[in-house]
């Protein structure tokens, strides 16, 4: 996947804390990318259904203590009915002004 490369290209040795599932979660760990809980280098936002207010204040504070953010991509929501899951750009949007950047 295309971000684990741009990770061992621009941040070797990192360490992440991942705001998704799937196949971005088996691509970074695939790479050899370190996974935390606690203080990452990064804080990495992808697709995933499973986000809650809680998982996005705990990004925005590891953030603001100096993590650095990165989202996959800037897809928008479909904007139709029914649709339950936000776009990365939505959820992006909503970290970025949390931690003062947008």
């Amino acid at each position: 996947m295309a971000t684990a490369t741009f990770l061992k290209e621009h941040y070797p040795d990192c360490s992440v804390h991942v705001l998704g599932e799937g196949g971005l979660l088996k691509s970074l760990k695939n790479a050899g990318i370190r996974i935390v809980h606690k203080n990452p280098d990064l804080v990495i936002l992808g697709e995933g259904q499973k986000f809650s207010l809680d998982k996005v204040h705990k990004a925005v504070d590891m953030i603001l203590a100096g993590a650095r953010f990165i989202a996959t991509n800037r897809d928008p929501s479909p904007r139709r009915e029914g649709w339950n899951n936000l776009s990365i750009a939505a959820t992006a949007a909503m970290i970025e002004e949390a931690c003062g950047r947008a």
